[in-house]
Order: structure tokens, then sequence, then C-alpha cells
């Protein structure tokens, strides 16, 4: 059995065996316990003694017929992993060197952890961008296909961004003062939004969101909802352009139409929202 530490939590993560419907389903506490044991990160068994130390507490270990159990911990220098758990409802006193093999197996499974770790590290730093930290042009493109070839993407809807006359904050008080502004409106999106990670930075000071249509997120309300988060301590305010997705619509298609309708609130005035509904709801 293997138990991995998410979050501070130790949960279940493969269970194989004849003990594994059993062992599969120890609960946080009895999980804790096996932790116990290992605390130094040293290995630690017990053999067929319902009174020795490593059984106490754990009647659903013995209930569930372990006669042997090995307790090896998944841990590298600066961090608790896990737990590599081997039961066995015979009482079997483990060789040393079957110890030691499992103590290697357990090591390795650490690496290859810290491996994975890196690489989704990687990966996420990747996919974002750097100023603000939400997802970039290429992420909200990757996410837009994904969302656009789903099974039902009914009321599917993007709405892009920008920040009105974000050109006199360069020019007027520096780009420094832009990244601020850039930053500062990033993490109002982020804090308002029902889904944080929808919100997508794809270019100098223009967002977009990703989100659906429902009785209660209309696009309208999306919208303004966007316009209110918007607004900056100087007053600076953002103008919004929305596009509900239609049936056979391209991701191109969809992202122009909420470019235009942005465009069309910016001849409004700015500081406004415009909405372009599919091209056959129009006139229902």
């Amino acid at each position: 059995m293997l138990v991995l530490r998410t979050g501070g939590q130790l949960s279940v993560r493969l269970a194989v065996g004849a003990l594994e419907a059993s062992l599969g389903q120890l609960d946080q506490q009895n999980l804790q316990l096996f932790q116990s044991w290992v605390p130094a990160g040293t290995s630690s068994y017990s053999v067929n003694d319902a009174s020795g130390q490593v059984f106490v507490g754990h009647e659903q270990v013995r209930e569930a017929g372990a006669q042997t159990v090995v307790v090896v911990p998944v841990a590298s220098s600066t961090e608790d992993l896990g737990l590599l758990i081997v039961a066995d409802t015979a009482a079997v006193l483990p060789e040393p060197s079957t110890v030691e093999l499992l103590e290697l197996l357990a090591a390795l499974t650490a690496t290859s952890l810290r491996t994975v770790r890196a690489v989704e590290e990687l990966r996420r730093r990747a996919s974002r961008d750097p100023l603000t930290g939400l997802g970039h042009a290429g992420a909200f493109r990757s996410a837009m296909d994904e969302a656009m070839h789903a099974a039902d993407r009914a009321g599917l809807a993007v709405a892009v961004m920008d920040v009105d006359r974000f050109k006199s904050v360069n020019d007027d008080r520096g780009h420094q003062a832009g990244d601020e502004v850039l930053q500062a409106l990033a993490k109002k999106l982020t804090d308002v939004l029902p889904e944080p990670d929808c919100v997508y930075r794809i270019g100098g000071d223009e967002f977009a969101a990703i989100f659906h249509v429902t009785e209660a997120t209309d696009p309208d309300g999306f919208a303004q909802l966007l316009l209110e988060a918007a607004r900056i301590d100087d007053g600076r305010s953002v103008s919004v352009g929305v596009a509900v997705v239609a049936d056979a619509e391209s991701t191109t298609d969809v992202v122009r139409r909420a470019d235009q309708a942005l465009y069309q609130a910016k001849r409004a005035g700015r500081n406004t929202y415009r909405v372009s509904r599919p091209p056959a709801a129009v006139g229902q």
C-alpha cells in the first residue's frame, strides 16, 4: 500500500493484494499511527504480536487479517512524502535483505515523486505570465480549444478586456507604474472570479476569461462583475467584450467576436461592456 501526504493529510493512493479492500479503507487516524512508527525515518515491522507497539490501537489492521506489517517511510532529506506499507496474512519475519529492498523502493519512489513535482512546477511556470502569474496567451488558446472540443460546450463564453487609456500610464508614470496597474488588476480579477484559473493575460494590457453562461451567470452579469472588480485605486477602468459561443463556431471566430465587442465598448466611451450573442440567437 502506498500512502502519500498532500496538504498535511495522509491518504491511500494505491493498495493491491489480498488485503487491499481492508487496508485501503484505513482512516486518517490509522494512517497517522502508521506514521508514528517511523518518526526517525527508519523502517518498522511487527510479526504476529497483538500486544506489540506496532499494533496498539490497530484493531482494524488485525481484523483485516494482517499478521505481518512492514512500514517504510517515503521521504527526502527535507520532506516527509508518505509511507510504503507491506502487510501479509501470514506471520513471516522479514529478512533484512527484504526490508532493504523495500527501503530502496521507497527511496526510488521519493525520487520519482520529487521529479514529477519539479516537472509539474516547470510546466506551470511555462504556462504563466511572469508579471501577473496568470495564464499567458498560449495557455488561453489551449484552454479555449479544450473547452470548445468538450462533449458539452453549451453556454460557453469568452470575455476579453483591456485597461482604458493604459498607454498614458506608461507615458506619464513609467513602465513600472504600468506593471503595478496590471498586477493589481490581475489580483482583483482572481479575487472576485469563482474560478480564478479561468482568467488570463493575453497581451500588453489585455486580459481574457473563459466561463459558462448559466441562470446564475449570464453574460451581462459576468461582464458587469469584471467591470466592478477592475476598478483600480487610481480610478483606472477597463472595457469588456463578451462573446457567447455559437454551434460549430471555431475558437478563432468566437475570440474575434469578443474582440469586436470590446472595440464597440471602447467606441461607446470606455468603462463599459458589449455582448456578442450567438448569431443564431440574434433577433430572438
